[in-house]
């Protein structure tokens, strides 16, 4: 599996929404390549994405993936 992403710039006092902007048809692929917060996004601290980061899916070295990050309301 690939490593996890660490997103830095965040403000580590903030928590933050993260989720999947793409590829989102996961149809044909073998679910064991998306990380379990891949479908559902994920909530965490600024602090936690900037030191542990997430796991991102196993790819095609010919393929991307996008994230959505944006500050989540209190």
């Amino acid at each position: 599996p690939p490593g996890r992403l660490v997103l830095p710039g965040l403000d580590p006092r903030r928590m933050y929404q993260v989720s999947s902007a793409g590829p989102a048809d996961r149809a044909g692929h073998d679910s064991r390549v998306y990380p379990a917060w891949w479908t559902t996004g994920v909530r965490m601290s600024g602090s936690a994405l900037m030191a542990a980061g997430l796991q991102m899916p196993a790819l095609h070295p010919d393929h991307a993936a996008l994230l959505h990050v944006k500050e989540a309301a209190s």
